[in-house]
């Protein structure tokens, strides 16, 4: 969001690599097992933004993987507000 306020408005591909490599590298060492997502939101919920969902998905590794029986999956859903200077 800090990269988008000063100029570099990264696009939603951009935006989901960024998340996918926080989440990747320590000290959250996520696996492949991890789906981000960042998509447009129709109508923003603060005027004077550009609002995207950040949406993340983790299936939790399992040691029983091999027999069929794979760990939970995780999904948290934020909403990302992204201003741009002198944006009223």
């Amino acid at each position: 969001m800090v990269q988008y306020a000063t100029g570099n408005h990264l696009d939603d591909t951009e935006l989901t690599l960024f998340a996918r490599g926080k989440a990747t590298a320590p000290p959250y060492m996520l696996t492949s097992t991890l789906v981000v997502t960042v998509t447009d939101t129709a109508t923003p919920q603060i005027a004077g933004t550009t609002e995207k969902a950040l949406t993340i998905t983790y299936q939790i590794p399992s040691l029983l993987s091999s027999m069929g029986l794979n760990g939970p999956s995780i999904t948290d859903a934020r909403p990302l507000f992204l201003t741009t200077p002198g944006a009223t």
